[in-house]
């Protein structure tokens, strides 16, 4: 017997989501109000009246593992498939689950509007569109949601075998909205401004720390418009990411490494660690990875805020452990402590073609060669 044909799409948010973001690793289990930023995500889903399903979409790295658990735990579906073709990802989420219109939801996002992403899906409904985002021509608080009809992205997937194109989902809908029927759904002015609402870096995560520290109650999701209004009222919370660039589709991903002794993580040695990094990572899309002779808890922080850490073990002579952890870091930038590193362990990074600058260089030349890698 034929199955039965559906009298309307299945419906389903797919949260894009893994634990290996070059910029911020486990980024979406940082804390908020003492939750994972990733279940806020998943409790704000829940309040849409239009999904049929919520979907965990992460990847078979064993490291992702704990997303599959999360979404259990939370009483939510779950996949796991390829990291880098996230399209097929997506695809392959739709097939489990047989989805007709899929909610491309950003993982990174603690502030998703239920209320918008229903009037979205009702209009993409309604007009038979292929695809619906919020109005890219104005600047708006509404990051992280868009949806689009199964049969646009498996058009996709016939009209481009593009890497970017794959790892982007909806990117190709976007620069050939001639080939697509495109909504853009109207913002409300209250919502309209240059909010960045997505957690990339460690100061986002700050920022929106201080939005629920001040506005959550459990049990309650913030209204994005309640957070709107309070941040016209603190512009010294608004200045806390204002100034972090959003990483470019095609922007190239820099990894540096930083080559510590136990005296730089501390006082005025410390501060300039944290200054030079902070403004790599906003700025200059870099990975970092902070090797230092010292104990692990000292290390700490800096995971907190997003960088990979490597302990060295004590002693002198650290030319191999440091060697290797320029290997494991992939670094093409090493910014090294005088006081750890000899000139042995230069001489040989330097063969390798890797650049390396002291840390106690003025920052406009760091910054310069960063450019240059």
């Amino acid at each position: 017997m034929p199955a039965a044909s559906k009298t309307r799409p299945t419906i389903g948010a797919v949260v894009q989501a893994r634990l290996g973001s070059s910029r911020f690793p486990q980024k979406v289990l940082q804390e908020l109000a003492g939750k994972p930023l990733l279940v806020h995500v998943l409790d704000r889903l829940k309040r849409c009246r239009t999904l049929d399903r919520i979907v965990v979409a992460t990847t078979t790295d064993p490291a992702d593992r704990a997303l599959l658990d999360l979404a259990a735990a939370e009483g939510v579906d779950a996949f796991a498939g390829s990291e880098e073709d996230v399209l097929a990802r997506f695809l392959g989420a739709a097939a489990q689950f047989d989805l007709d219109i899929l909610v491309r939801i950003c993982s990174d996002s603690p502030l998703i509007d239920w209320t918008m992403i229903d009037e979205m899906v009702d209009s993409l409904i309604e007009h038979r569109a292929d695809y619906v985002i919020c109005d890219e021509r104005v600047e708006h608080a509404c990051e992280g949601y868009e949806a689009a009809t199964l049969a646009a992205l498996k058009k996709i997937t016939k009209l481009s075998d593009d890497t970017s194109d794959h790892e982007h989902v909806t990117i190709y809908i976007r620069q050939h909205p001639d080939r697509f029927s495109v909504l853009y759904h109207k913002v409300p002015e209250l919502l309209q401004g240059p909010y960045r609402m997505s957690v990339d870096v460690a100061a986002d995560l700050e920022f929106m720390r201080r939005i629920y520290d001040e506005l959550y109650q459990p049990g309650e999701p913030i209204d994005v418009r309640d957070a709107v209004r309070w941040l016209r009222d603190h512009p010294e919370v608004m200045a806390i990411n204002a100034e972090v660039k959003q990483k470019p589709v095609a922007a190239q991903t820099r990894n540096v490494l930083l080559l510590l002794g136990e005296d730089a993580l501390a006082g005025r040695k410390r501060y300039r660690v944290d200054e030079i990094a902070r403004h790599l990572a906003e700025h200059y899309n870099c990975v970092l990875t902070v090797a230092a002779a010292a104990p692990e808890e000292k290390l700490a922080p800096f995971a907190k805020l997003g960088y990979r850490v490597q302990t060295l073990p004590g002693g002198k002579n650290l030319s191999g452990e440091m060697l290797a952890a320029v290997e494991t870091s992939r670094a093409a930038l090493v910014l090294f402590d005088g006081e750890l590193v000899g000139p042995l362990v230069l001489k040989k990074l330097q063969s390798k073609k890797i650049t390396c600058l002291a840390l106690d260089m003025p920052y406009r030349k760091i910054y310069k060669e960063v450019v240059r890698i």
